[in-house]
């Protein structure tokens, strides 16, 4: 009886597995406990295929054949469910009845694939550009790491085309008329193939440093490499968020007819309701929790860009092409060049999607069949076809050039609102990077270890719960400063978008699109000079291309919105 008592959480399942792998029934019957016993002798059939009592099973002994455990069903017989599915796949192989496919599939498995698509559409992956966070908000070490690999091609190819089409498309048209209806298009095409070598190139880097972006810096360029890596991801993701807000602002003002106010005053109390739900939705540590928000805010974009194609087309047919739609711009072509590399914002999403995938053979196939149809081709046929239909008149957020109804300012409310429920989807992974660098595990465990006479008499568990809520608070007022200094920087941007637009792709996402890909290249994965070469090339034409770009940007008054 006293054996009985004595049963630790989980020794049911262990001495389950130990008796079906064991060659001798009776040697597993002598070292089980007698309620392990009772549990196994439920479960055993008579040769009639009747099941067995526990008062029928006491003489069964060696005499009845313990079934083994096929290799690959020993780890499932822990999952829940796992000894019902193994009961089933028995009775079926003695009865000789087929097995149901389901048995093989635990109920999580079943909703884990049912909801891969969904999340391939509606959020970025769990750990936004391969950084992993613990519940405490440290970074963990790339050992530590546990990435699955279960995305299918189709996850993959849903998860580049969100990567890639995002709001930035929006400002495509009003960039176009800082280029030209010549110039623009050409030079799109050559930056979507160049982001196209640096995505593959950090791909090879990867096979030689398995990785996320900032681990492979650190293996190239030490820690002065990661430290950049992450300095450029915060920047670019803020300047993402910067730019949905002036969307917001710019679309919401629009429908509204800026209430009668002027501008300014408008952006003002505007900014003033948006924080009402923003700043606790940055709080929030799980992006995974704003999928459904993001996905409609995804859809809208869609939406948005179908309405404007309709009114793009429809105005060309009415009025002809816009005369004042020039081939080439050489006093803002630079200025194009950064919008441009903007809209390639995705590129530090590639990796994490990488290391998702299932069949990582079939990356580059997919990447180029979604890339050059659904991402790069849309998007400059999109912007070609609203600068040739309002030329130099189009405005810098193009869905604002369509004319407004009732039915279009519905659209834009609706697209404002969702974009600021997907605001946090930008937010919080860049955030997050902040934090891991203020809140290290060092400074943890000093906090740990304050005792003020307050807490003397406290557990060390009650001090370090009350340290893990001051470290949380901590993190939601830094990330509460964060918004209404982003709101800031969005209300004075307002004024000069597309500058503003070009400035972030040119400081931010050039250097993650161009040159940290190639000199990573060059250290790690180049092993021709010819492939050197490649990789320096890309190099230099990002240095390049910020400081020219920067300069004009600076220099000269874009002409998207006149």
């Amino acid at each position: 009886p006293g054996a009985s008592i004595a049963v630790r959480p989980g020794d049911s399942h262990r001495s389950h597995i130990a008796m079906t792998q064991a060659e001798d029934v009776a040697e597993n019957w002598a070292g089980t406990n007698e309620a392990v016993r009772d549990l196994h002798r439920a479960l055993i059939t008579n040769d009639a295929g009747d099941t067995l009592s526990v008062s029928e099973v006491g003489n069964v002994g060696a005499s009845h054949t313990t079934p083994v455990l096929p290799t690959q069903m020993q780890p499932k017989i822990m999952e829940p469910g796992g000894f019902r599915r193994d009961f089933l796949r028995r009775r079926a192989e003695e009865t000789g009845a087929p097995a149901a496919e389901v048995w093989e599939t635990s109920l999580l498995d079943d909703m884990s694939s049912r909801r891969g698509l969904l999340s391939a559409i509606a959020s970025y992956q769990e750990f936004p550009f391969g950084f992993m966070f613990d519940e405490e908000g440290n970074l963990i070490e790339r050992s530590q790491r546990n990435v699955k690999a279960d995305a299918s091609n189709a996850q993959v190819a849903i998860g580049i085309f969100k990567a890639f089409v995002a709001e930035g498309i929006m400002f495509l048209p009003g960039a176009f008329a800082n280029g030209g209806w010549l110039a623009s298009p050409t030079i799109m095409a050559a930056m979507a193939y160049f982001s196209k070598v640096g995505i593959f190139m950090l791909v090879d880097c990867h096979s030689a440093c398995p990785g996320a972006l900032g681990d492979i810096a650190e293996e190239a360029a030490g820690v002065a490499g990661r430290v950049a890596v992450e300095v450029s991801l915060v920047l670019s993701q803020f300047a993402i968020c910067c730019a949905m807000l002036i969307f917001t602002y710019a679309a919401s003002e629009a429908a509204l007819d800026g209430l009668g106010l002027d501008s300014m005053t408008y952006r003002l109390r505007a900014t003033a309701i948006i924080l009402i739900p923003l700043v606790p939705l940055s709080w929030i540590r799980n992006v995974q929790k704003l999928a459904i928000p993001n996905l409609v805010a995804n859809v809208f974009i869609i939406f948005g860009v179908g309405m404007s194609v309709y009114y793009f087309v429809s105005q060309s047919a009415e009025e002809g092409l816009a005369a004042s739609a020039i081939p080439f711009k050489p006093d803002t072509i630079a200025i194009f060049i950064g919008t441009a590399a903007y809209t390639f914002e995705g590129i530090p999403l590639m990796l994490p999607i990488y290391e998702s995938m299932k069949h990582k053979q079939d990356f580059r196939k997919v990447f180029n069949r979604v890339f050059w149809v659904g991402c790069a081709g849309l998007e400059i046929f999109y912007g070609l076809i609203g600068y040739v239909a309002f030329g130099a008149e189009i405005e810098p957020v193009s869905i604002l050039s369509v004319p407004i109804t009732r039915f279009t300012r519905t659209v834009m409310v609706l697209f404002a609102v969702s974009v600021v429920l997907s605001f946090p989807m930008m937010f919080v992974p860049a955030t997050r990077i902040v934090e891991s660098l203020i809140w290290t595990k060092a400074a943890a465990s000093a906090g740990d270890s304050v005792v003020d006479l307050g807490g003397l008499f406290q557990t060390e568990t009650a001090r370090k719960e009350q340290t893990a809520l001051r470290r949380k608070v901590g993190k939601n007022v830094l990330r509460s400063a964060l918004v209404v200094l982003l709101c800031a920087i969005s209300i004075y941007g307002s004024n000069f978008v597309l500058e503003f637009v070009a400035m972030a792709g040119s400081l931010c996402c050039v250097p993650l699109a161009f040159v940290y890909p190639g000199y990573f290249y060059i250290r790690l994965a180049a092993k021709t000079k010819l492939q050197k070469a490649q990789g320096a090339a890309l190099m230099v034409g990002g240095l390049v291309l910020i400081p020219v770009t920067f300069y004009q940007v600076v220099t000269n008054k874009s002409e998207g919105g006149e």
